[in-house]
């Protein structure tokens, strides 16, 4: 499969390409993820099912979606990979959190690994104090070459969970940074805002000793911070510097009216945390959240999370991507998910679309599986009509039928060759370029060198995401002093499908001896009517009729035929 690059400002939401989901016998969670160069490597936990705690895991997908290799780590010991970044070529630090049974960490590892995540037995390296206190990842980031700076919970006293910001380099030297001392607080991670001296601004969520909800708790180096939320429960699961504008735009969740809680995206002054420059919320019935938010390429923002329809806790959520605009206002929103509850913990930009990756109960029955879905922008192609007849052509002449090529997807389609045999040919010489929504007319020519039907298929070749299009193609070669009439056919006649099976469209060609009113019918095995194709007067001679299955169930059909007296059918499969 070829993706195409996306050079525009998102103006639409992109389109499903694949779902990809991962069972190793238990439960299994997808965390983070990063894009390779010949595809996407995510890390998670895999655990047997109801356990509170399991083994690091790490997947590799190529582009189109599909298992590469899977690595399963730390059966000795357990443990949960919350975090992966790239350092440099074929080398790539992985976040670990050493858990006790009960699925707390008391350790955090940072390993190395490689493109096949084999782990660097003589580098790891180990975060925070020496004793085992209560922590949590938040997130990491590699600020240069040579350090990567990790964010983290850390419960030096009883009741009392700060901030940490962790700056380290190749060798293991560290220095961190404390925040927010004094209070309940659970770091999601961190903001770069400058390279060179590390300086980041935290985020998550705070709770007062005293305090019956949490808020949401942004933080500078120097100690500037502040606290956003209402009565209920709030709190930041992601954040996003906006240089351009200088500010950080925030998103996670808030409570309203005390029962479930939306997805909030709030603006602040960069450095002055406590600035509100806007703030919004958005959501269903029940509970939304948003998890990752990126910068879009037209000044606005792209913000992965969780949407739920029913008025449940994420027992039936979905995987939700919406885009705002500089100022917080909606601009597309996109909710992608199966029967069953889809729970997303975070998004990557990828080349031309956009990664999102968590776990999903609707492929595992019970329990969850490692989920990841790709939507992106990516071109299509339809063809009209969907085969040509060129009817009877005497023998070294040529016949030209005109074949549009209809750009139906979402990014820029690109027809590189369209193939033929040696009786149909086309003048097209590739590479051409249709915008979204444009067509592409190509002449396709006729030339019989024998008497006789003519069957043929072109091949369409593009970067179309539903890859090769054909289309057939009909004709018949006659004798230069030929009378046409001895040509037409001589009895009805309806033939078999081609191609079948299909996925999504296919033709049906049928004999006429004289002009007569045709009706053909699509059924399926129960015999309930699906479609009525065509009911219309047709001339003498060899037709066609294209079926489209895209808004059919993949399964049995038949095709039925009724002109006068004559009476036929044709079984159809159609495979998707």
């Amino acid at each position: 499969m070829i993706l195409a690059s996306s050079a525009f400002a998102q103006p639409f939401p992109p389109d499903s390409v694949w779902t990809f989901s991962f069972d190793d016998g238990g439960d299994e969670y997808f965390y983070d993820a990063i894009e390779v160069e010949d595809g996407f490597l995510l890390c998670g936990e895999a655990r047997e099912w109801n356990a509170l705690a399991g083994d690091g895991i790490i997947v590799k997908l190529n582009r189109d979606g599909e298992l590469v290799w899977e690595r399963r780590y730390g059966q000795s010991q357990r443990e949960r990979f919350p975090a992966i970044v790239k350092r440099g070529p074929n080398d790539y630090l992985l976040g670990c959190e050493r858990l006790s049974a009960n699925g707390e960490s008391s350790r955090l590892l940072v390993y190395e690994i490689d493109d096949f995540g084999n782990v660097n037995v003589t580098f790891w390296h180990e975060l925070g104090q020496v004793e085992a206190y209560p922590v949590r990842m938040g997130g990491m980031s590699v600020p240069g070459s040579h350090n990567f700076a990790t964010s983290y919970s850390l419960e030096l006293f009883q009741g009392e969970r700060m901030f940490a910001l962790e700056i380290s380099d190749r060798v293991g030297n560290s220095q961190i940074r404390y925040y927010s001392t004094g209070a309940l607080n659970e770091n999601s991670g961190h903001t770069l805002i400058d390279s060179t001296t590390f300086e980041s601004v935290l985020f998550g969520k705070t709770r007062a000793g005293t305090a019956d909800d949490s808020d949401g708790l942004l933080e500078y180096d120097d100690g500037i911070s502040a606290a956003h939320g209402g009565a209920g429960d709030d709190g930041f699961l992601g954040a996003r510097l906006d240089a351009m504008q200088s500010r950080v735009v925030a998103t996670g969740f808030t409570t309203l009216d005390g029962s479930g809680s939306d997805l909030w995206v709030t603006a602040t002054g960069l450095h002055r945390p406590d600035s509100v420059i806007w703030s919004r919320h958005y959501g269903g019935l029940s509970y939304e959240d948003g998890v990752e938010i990126i910068n879009a390429s037209d000044s606005g923002f792209i913000i992965a999370g969780n949407f739920s329809s029913e008025n449940i806790n994420f027992e039936q959520s979905d995987y939700w991507l919406l885009k705002v605009d500089e100022d917080g206002d909606s601009v597309w929103s996109v909710v992608k998910g199966g029967d069953e509850a889809d729970r997303c913990e975070g998004m990557i930009e990828t080349e031309n679309g956009f990664l999102l990756f968590g776990s999903s109960q609707s492929f595992a029955v019970p329990g969850w599986d490692g989920c990841a879905m790709l939507l992106a922008y990516v071109p299509d192609i339809a063809a009209t009509p969907g085969s040509l007849n060129f009817g009877p052509v005497a023998v070294g002449l040529t016949a030209t039928r005109t074949l549009g090529l209809i750009n139906t997807g979402s990014n820029v389609l690109t027809v590189t060759e369209i193939q033929g045999s040696g009786d149909y040919s086309t003048a097209f010489t590739g590479p051409a370029t249709v915008e979204i929504g444009d067509t592409l007319r190509v002449d396709i020519l006729f030339t019989p060198q024998s008497v006789g039907n003519h069957v043929d298929t072109l091949r369409i070749f593009s970067n179309a995401i539903s890859g090769v299009k054909t289309v057939r193609c009909l004709g018949a070669g006659t004798a230069a002093n030929a009378d046409e009439e001895s040509l037409l056919p001589t009895e009805f006649k309806l033939h078999p499908p081609y191609p079948n099976p299909f996925n999504p469209t296919t033709t049906i060609a049928f004999d006429m001896p004289t002009t007569q009113s045709v009706a053909l019918n699509l059924y399926d095995v129960s015999g309930r009517l699906v479609r009525e194709l065509v009911q219309q007067e047709f001339a003498a001679g060899r037709q066609c009729v294209s079926i489209d299955g895209k808004e059919m169930a993949s399964g049995i059909y038949f095709v039925s035929m009724v002109s006068g007296e004559f009476q036929a059918a044709q079984k159809l499969v159609l495979m998707k």
